[in-house]
């Protein structure tokens, strides 16, 4: 998926988000990638971060859906 950020117009922002977990070495990966194709706002959001989110109390409204 990366590789088809178009470097000459690259995004604003980046996320991706998965229900897996990402190892430090993805994460680096990822950063990497981003900053090579000049994407200067980016999140990797695995399944521990998500589920983080979901319990703010902020995002109490989700709960009851």
């Amino acid at each position: 998926m990366l590789d088809e950020i178009d470097e000459k117009d690259p995004p604003d922002g980046y996320i991706l988000a998965a229900a897996a977990n990402f190892s430090k070495q993805s994460y680096d990966a990822f950063r990497a990638k981003l900053l090579e194709k000049r994407v200067m706002e980016f999140y990797l959001w695995g399944k521990a971060e998500l589920e983080d989110m979901l319990h703010l109390p902020k995002n109490d409204r989700i709960h009851e859906l």
